[in-house]
């Protein structure tokens, strides 16, 4: 299972790397990151950091496909590692700054389009639902002892 995590970090590293530069760059970068000493050493170790790379690198990647043509469907796929993300550990909010500025480039890029910034808009929102039901799913210790704490 730990390898897992790190065949599919390499794997978006040059998809992103590819979708943002070129395939010569898509590889270099697989390449050099396969390659690196740390993070096949938290995969050997099976420590988090891996698997929220993963998660964290695979919702970059989904948000600029969705900058680049907004679906439904593509906000709901980019919900889906967010929510693992946060699941995975609590050092992921700095994620949300990313995932604002496609969403707005995407909202922008609709009205500029001339069509309408209700639709983009609409999926922003059922994406971060998604995601807090992944988190949920995945974390749901973290809401049981929310509604444990009497203040």
């Amino acid at each position: 299972m730990r390898r897992y995590g790190l065949t599919l970090l390499i794997v978006v590293v040059f998809l992103l790397a590819r979708r943002v530069w070129t395939s010569t760059a898509g590889l270099a970068a697989a390449f050099l990151y396969a390659t690196a000493v740390l993070p096949i050493q938290l995969s050997h170790f099976f420590t988090v950091d891996v698997w929220l790379t993963s998660f964290v690198t695979l919702a970059i990647y989904l948000a600029v496909r969705f900058m680049d043509e907004p679906s439904l469907r593509r906000a709901l796929f980019m919900a889906l590692p967010v929510g693992a993300a946060f699941a995975t550990k609590a050092s992921v909010p700095s994620l949300l700054a990313p995932l604002a500025l496609a969403a707005g480039v995407a909202i922008w890029r609709a009205r500029a389009r001339g069509h309408g910034v209700l639709l983009p808009v609409s999926w922003v929102v059922l994406a971060g639902a998604l995601a807090v039901a992944v988190f949920t799913l995945f974390e749901p210790y973290a809401l049981i002892h929310l509604s444990l704490i009497h203040i």
